[in-house]
Order: structure tokens, then C-alpha cells, then sequence
């Protein structure tokens, strides 16, 4: 899926070149869900529920408890301050890249593999594998997941499911977009869907309509 012109079309309306390039500061992240939790974006999908100390998954499987009734997932109040540090870092870092675009399209390209009637991908980290990263739609994010590893570098305790996310979320407020209620909790896995699961440019619409459900949106066109 290549949006990546669509989205730097966005960064440049959006960023101003003359301004100077915004450092990370100590405020406070906006770590509460949405009072709203019946419509998500890509960046929100709720994640799996994990222990304190955010073990890497065997499979890519979502939990049922944790997908239909939405609780909240157990994390620690070291892992949130780990996030917030990391969503500061993230800040400073896509400014200063000027790297928006392909951040905001790791982040959807980890979370889109989702399947409905197996509940299997998503976002759940598996796009560093080298299986997926090798997918054609995934082209070019090798660099992106160069710039995550600086950010995971320094908060080694974060998982990568969360990072791509954060670092979406982050892509969307750096380009003058909202400030995005982010929810930590994702787990990783080592298990990465087939190839096959996100579109090329040309069947975008179609694809959205159908996320998830694991029907074909082979002919679609771009409306």
C-alpha cells in the first residue's frame, strides 16, 4: 500500500520548514482511552491484554475477551511512563527526520493484516520480521523501522506493537493532525500473516471498506 505521497502532500500543507525543530519536553502524555470506544481508527485498534512485564507472544492470535468485551489492558505504571518518555522521543525524532509519512504508513501496514474470521495479524510488531518486511506492499519501510529501533533502543521495556503505533500516533500530531488518545497493552509476535492482506494504491477504497473480513478486493479502484 503506497500512501506515502498522499500523506507527505499532508506533511508539507501542515509543517512549516522556517520553524525550528521542536525538541522533546517533560509534559505529561494523554495515556487515557477515548470516552468513545465504539469507533476506532487504525491507530486506536484495541490491544491484547499483557502481564506487567510484556512478553513476546507465541502466536498473532487476538483474544476474544480482550477484542469483544474492550477491557482495558493490564500494564504497569513503569510501562506508561516508559510510553510517555517514548512518545516525546518520537516527537523530536519524526520532526527532526521530517520522517511523518513512512512512520504514519509502518504503523498501518502492521495493524492492516488484520483478519477477522481468523483474528490473526494486526498490530502486533510482526512487520520487523523479516518474512513481512519482504512483502511488496511493505517496500520501503526498512527505514522506518530504523528510526523505531533508535526510539527502542532507549525504552527497550516498550514492545514493538505499541511502538509502530505510538510512532503512527505521534506521525499525526507532528503534522499539525490531533492529539490521538493512545491505549499501550499490544503484544508482539514472531508469527507474520501471509502475503496478500493489504492492497496496492490502485484498490484503497475497496480494501478499507472490507477490513477485516477476510473477503477479496481483487479489481477494486481507487475512488
Amino acid at each position: 500500500l503506497e500512501t506515502d505521497e498522499v500523506i507527505h502532500t499532508i506533511s508539507s500543507v501542515r509543517q512549516n520548514p522556517s520553524n525550528p525543530i521542536p525538541q522533546a519536553t517533560s509534559g505529561p502524555s494523554r495515556l487515557c482511552p477515548p470516552p468513545n470506544l465504539s469507533h476506532f481508527s487504525v491507530l486506536t485498534l484495541r490491544p491484547q491484554t499483557f502481564s506487567s512485564t510484556a512478553p513476546e507472544a507465541e502466536t498473532s492470535e487476538f483474544s476474544d475477551s480482550s477484542c469483544n468485551s474492550m477491557a482495558l489492558p493490564v500494564v504497569d505504571a513503569d510501562y506508561l511512563k516508559e510510553i510517555d518518555k517514548a512518545r516525546r522521543d518520537l516527537r523530536a525524532l519524526i520532526a527532526y527526520k521530517n520522517c511523518a509519512p513512512i512512520m504514519l504508513r509502518l504503523a498501518w501496514h502492521d495493524a492492516g493484516t488484520y483478519d477477522k474470521s481468523t483474528k490473526s495479524g494486526g498490530p502486533n510488531g510482526s512487520i520487523r520480521n523479516d518474512e513481512e518486511l519482504a512483502h511488496g506492499a511493505n517496500s520501503g519501510l526498512k527505514i522506518a523501522l530504523g528510526f523505531c529501533e533508535e526510539v527502542k533502543a532507549k525504552h527497550p521495556k516498550i514492545t514493538y506493537a505499541d511502538l509502530f503505533q505510538l510512532a503512527g500516533v505521534v506521525a499525526v500530531e507532528v503534522t499539525g493532525g490531533p492529539t490521538i488518545e493512545f491505549v499501550p497493552g499490544r503484544k508482539d509476535s514472531k508469527v507474520s500473516p501471509k502475503e496478500g492482506r493489504l492492497p496496492d494504491a490502485k484498490q484503497v477504497c475497496m480494501f478499507v471498506v472490507i477490513l477485516g473480513s477476510n473477503s477479496t478486493f481483487s479489481g477494486a479502484t481507487v475512488c
